[in-house]
């Protein structure tokens, strides 16, 4: 568990985004969902941006509601971990969304070539996923799923939304502060409360 914290924050820092506070020392993680990997299967079971969705929630909103805030997680804190999306792809064989390619996505990098992504930059940690989901027209090549949308819909969401979409470092601040709320879930320390990883110069 330990190493996909500190791949998660590394990515994250790599691709020009904040550095993520990672605590290592984990002794035990719990079992979310009685699974112990993602399977193809599973990911097709798990296909919840868009109704019908596994909590039986009424909108794509109330969906995103029950998950972050059953992790304990606020709406500010909710579309921070959103903006993620500002790196990577979907692609339709996991996730079920998505075209084969986009003028984005159809040159790799390497031979993971293919899908659609959120951004035009989908390598770079940025602001952009909100941008993007501001921009009038919407770019027909990137993602705008439900639960997407749901930031530009919902009064809970929106004035994050905004705020992050014209303050990159308000949402760097509080991305890193989400990721390491999330990174801690279930987890038992030893030594309690972890090992703080120092941070990379």
């Amino acid at each position: 568990a330990d190493l996909f914290q500190i791949a998660g924050a590394l990515a994250v820092h790599e691709c020009g985004g904040p550095w993520v506070p990672i605590r290592v020392g984990r002794l035990q993680t719990e079992d979310t969902d009685g699974e112990e990997s993602v399977s193809e299967a599973a990911s097709e079971r798990r296909e919840c941006a868009k109704a019908p969705f596994p909590d039986a929630a009424p909108s794509a909103a109330a969906h995103l509601k029950a998950v972050f805030g059953g992790l304990g997680l606020s709406p500010s804190d909710s579309v921070a971990l959103m903006g993620a999306h500002t790196l990577g792809r979907a692609h339709a064989s996991r996730s079920g969304h998505a075209p084969a390619s986009t003028p984005y996505t159809k040159a790799g990098p390497g031979r993971t070539r293919g899908g659609a992504s959120w951004t035009k930059e989908w390598q770079v940690f940025d602001n952009s996923y909100f941008k993007a989901l501001l921009a009038e027209p919407a770019d027909p090549h990137l993602l705008r799923l439900p639960t997407d949308k749901a930031l530009l819909e919902d009064p809970a969401f929106l004035p994050h939304l905004l705020r992050f979409a014209s303050d990159q470092d308000a949402f760097f601040k509080e991305y890193a502060e989400a990721h390491v709320k999330m990174s801690v879930q279930g987890s038992i320390f030893d030594p309690p409360g972890g090992i703080l990883l120092p941070k990379r110069p």
